[in-house]
């Protein structure tokens, strides 16, 4: 994770200087650490996350920032990939309010960006996240509820490319769609189970082929209804 740990551990820094167990990744050694409240590493971690749910931004003010960090040309390739039928952005240089006009879309129609769907207003919020950060942590819960698998498909290249790039990131996210988990290797999947035990695909040597976990979660040979603690818990043991 790519972080500033003095800026971040502001107020707790005695957790920096832990000994880390050789082989451990710096939260393992935090979440392993009896001593330690789970509320106070969460607390810690909040101050990095971004709730898309709960953005005041319009979709006008998404796509003006947008335009002055990336090119127009970027920005309408990430609005084809959230919908394939626009065409192209429409960009005014006005000096009181937004910048962008209206957006043109394949079969000729002009729209305004709010009549844009939501799924692809999110999408915009994550590219203008991405955009900024330039590496962080995404967490996404039930994804396919907003989000389109090729869409999911892109953002896992996109984190790849930028971790290749010097530019760590990670996507987290949790779905029952037995399709997005055909998405990654059975290295990158976790199954919580009845409540409370969380299992490492790679770990199951019955499991080990990706296709086989699909073909058992599907017949329902694996139960994942997990409590928040369990959640919790899980989502240190990934980071």
């Amino acid at each position: 994770i790519n972080i500033k740990l003095t800026t971040l551990f502001e107020g707790s820094e005695y957790l920096v200087k832990l000994k880390q167990t050789k082989n451990n990744i710096f939260i393992e050694t935090l979440f392993n650490n009896k001593k330690i409240k789970f509320e106070e590493v969460q607390k810690i971690f909040q101050k990095r996350m971004s709730f898309f749910s709960k953005s005041h931004n319009t979709i006008d003010s998404t796509l003006d920032k947008l335009l002055k960090i990336i090119t127009k040309e970027k920005v309408e390739s990430y609005l084809k990939i959230a919908d394939p039928n626009i065409k192209e952005l429409n960009v005014k240089k006005r000096k009181t309010i937004s910048n962008v006009g209206t957006i043109m879309m394949e079969e000729g129609d002009s729209i305004f960006p709010k009549q844009l769907s939501s799924g692809t207003i999110k999408f915009m919020e994550i590219a203008l996240f991405l955009e900024e950060k330039r590496g962080d942590v995404l967490l996404f819960d039930e994804i396919d509820n907003f989000l389109h698998p090729q869409i999911v498909l892109f953002l896992l290249r996109r984190a790849h490319y930028m971790n290749r790039n010097g530019k760590p990131t990670q996507i987290i996210f949790t779905t029952h769609n037995p399709m997005l988990i055909n998405l990654l290797s059975y290295k990158q999947t976790f199954v919580i189970e009845d409540n409370s035990k969380v299992i490492k695909v790679s770990t199951i040597n019955s499991m080990r082929q990706q296709s086989n976990f699909v073909k058992k979660y599907i017949e329902n040979k694996i139960s994942s209804h997990p409590s928040k603690s369990c959640m919790q818990q899980t989502l240190l043991e990934m980071m």
